[in-house]
């Protein structure tokens, strides 16, 4: 079973995104990780297949997270869902190891479009 960690402090979203992982038929474990310093905690004390990361959140924020992971050489795959979409946001995520399509525009992206994303990653392990 594929684990798949949500890092989204805004609770209507990450409410949302848990249940539709939790629902899929592919039986993703699925945890939740309200802020950067949690979603830390939380991948250095277990192995994640993916993590889910928005980039605005209180104390770290996803840039943040990121950097800790490339530090502790934590080799997750990572989506970043997001509202900032700015060329240099974006630069700053591929910089720290994101791939440019695994960046996603949150008011933009329909969970069929994430769903074959993550159907995606897990096809190419």
């Amino acid at each position: 079973m594929k684990q798949i960690l949500v890092v989204e402090d805004e609770e209507a979203i990450s409410r949302a995104l848990v249940d539709w992982l939790s629902l899929s038929p592919k039986e993703y474990k699925v945890e939740l990780a309200e802020n950067g310093r949690e979603a830390i905690e939380k991948v250095s004390a277990q192995k994640f297949d993916l993590i889910l990361l928005d980039l605005v959140l209180p104390d770290i924020d996803g840039f943040g997270v990121l950097a800790a992971l490339k530090e502790r050489n934590i080799e997750t795959k990572v989506i970043v869902l997001t509202n900032l979409d700015q060329p240099e946001d974006i630069k700053r995520v591929s910089d720290l190891g994101v791939p440019y399509l695994n960046l996603f525009v949150k008011n933009e992206t329909k969970l069929s479009m994430l769903s074959k994303k993550i159907e995606e990653i897990f096809a190419s392990e």
